[in-house]
């Protein structure tokens, strides 16, 4: 008896060919959403998200619109095994299995560091409110005044006089502070915001089971060192009796009022009262009272407000020049003291560890963009992307077609 034959083996055939592509096709689908999954869900990725917003700002809906693109296309990315030149200066995790696989991406975390310095700036440090006051005095003494001197209306005024050569040497060494201070707080967040590019097949490196980050610690010691050497570097600009480096403010007062006025009368009146002030307003690296360390190596995914304001010193100033009312209150200090060590609060979000650990201080030649003079730079951001998503289910698509065809 003859076994029926299909007349058509070759479509069977075909129906074979075509089933083993489409169960390819399906094996490519869930690697690649597999893959995806590990970017959004990258211990670092909503911290970082959250500390660029936060400073930012509300006010600049562009750059928010940027990183809201950013944060999606790395959470529809592929991980990839980067090099250096994709990495650029997050390039210490080159060779591991980065969402991080776009040069755009590291690129954009480098520029988005520099928004630290803006938030810098936009506070006057103790040395400008000191401006503020010797301007804000200038224009109420009724002494008289020396032939050929005009009264200081603005700050800029005073500051652009060349003929005070101490107070130049104190705005030269205010913009050394400035930049020493600036720059090493905008490493440091740079350095948090590279950490969402280390692998994902290296995530026990750098974080714990608790996903806290896990910081070098030659990295964390270095960070301590140059950020409490800034905050000394503020401290000795409003010292009495100044230093090697700083002609003090006792020095700068009567330098200011002898070029303006016939006498001392005014100088006398108001110079006990501005050093009371001021010398109740120390600029220091330590907690009051305390060793403990005003900004802390192992806050990395928060501002860390009493940090980015150590170097304003007392608010009370801002109040006693607001009242525009110079007194001398001894009790301003333990005000202030009393303030900051209510507010002082270290909830750490990382850890420091001797061996491996992130590198949390990374330079960029977009620091010699920092000068230290109050002007607030300029961040040009954006992010343009063709969605992941599209591309890669375009590819698919492709692929259904070859097999059906």
């Amino acid at each position: 008896m003859i076994k029926s034959q299909s007349c058509y083996p070759h479509k069977k055939n075909k129906m074979k060919q075509l089933n083993f592509r489409l169960i390819f096709i399906m094996l490519l689908i869930s690697i690649s959403l597999q893959q995806q999954n590990k970017c959004n869900n990258h211990p670092a990725l909503n911290k970082i998200i959250n500390i660029l917003k936060t400073v930012v700002g509300n006010n600049n809906q562009k750059t928010t619109e940027a990183i809201d693109r950013f944060d999606n296309e790395f959470k529809n990315s592929n991980p990839t095994k980067a090099d250096s030149n994709i990495l650029g200066v997050c390039s210490q995790f080159e060779g591991q299995e980065s969402c991080c696989n776009k040069k755009k991406m590291s690129d954009f975390l480098d520029k988005m560091a520099l928004f630290k310095v803006q938030t810098i700036q936009k506070e006057n440090n103790i040395v400008q409110k000191l401006f503020k006051i010797l301007v804000q005095q200038i224009k109420k003494c009724d002494c008289q005044m020396k032939p050929n001197t005009q009264k200081p209306q603005q700050i800029d005024n005073l500051k652009q006089n060349m003929n005070l050569k101490q107070l130049q040497t104190l705005i030269n060494n205010l913009n050394k502070c400035n930049m020493k201070f600036q720059t090493t707080a905008t490493q440091f967040l740079r350095g948090a915001l590279c950490s969402v590019c280390s692998g994902i097949n290296k995530i026990s490196d750098y974080f714990d089971n608790t996903h806290s980050l896990l910081i070098n610690q030659d990295s964390a010691t270095k960070y301590q060192s140059q950020i409490d050497s800034s905050i000394e570097c503020f401290s000795n600009l409003v010292t009495i009796n100044g230093n090697n480096e700083n002609p003090g403010m006792i020095s700068i007062i009567e330098e200011i009022f002898n070029y303006y006025f016939l006498d001392k009368t005014c100088y006398n009146k108001i110079v006990q009262k501005i050093l009371a002030i001021f010398q109740n307003n120390s600029v220091s690296p330590t907690k009051p009272g305390s060793s403990e360390k005003i900004c802390c190596p192992q806050i990395v995914y928060k501002i860390q407000d009493q940090c980015d304001q150590i170097i304003q010193g007392d608010n009370q100033i801002d109040q006693l020049l607001n009242q525009r009312l110079l007194r001398n209150d001894l009790t301003l200090k333990e005000n202030y003291d009393r303030k900051l060590q209510q507010n002082f609060n270290h909830d750490t979000d990382a850890s420091i560890v001797k061996f491996g650990g992130v590198n949390i201080l990374i330079t960029s030649q977009l620091d010699e963009q920092i000068n230290g003079i109050d002007n607030i730079i300029d961040i040009s951001t954006d992010y343009d992307t063709n969605s992941n998503k599209i591309y890669q289910f375009s590819i698919i698509f492709m692929l259904i077609l070859q097999a059906l065809f």
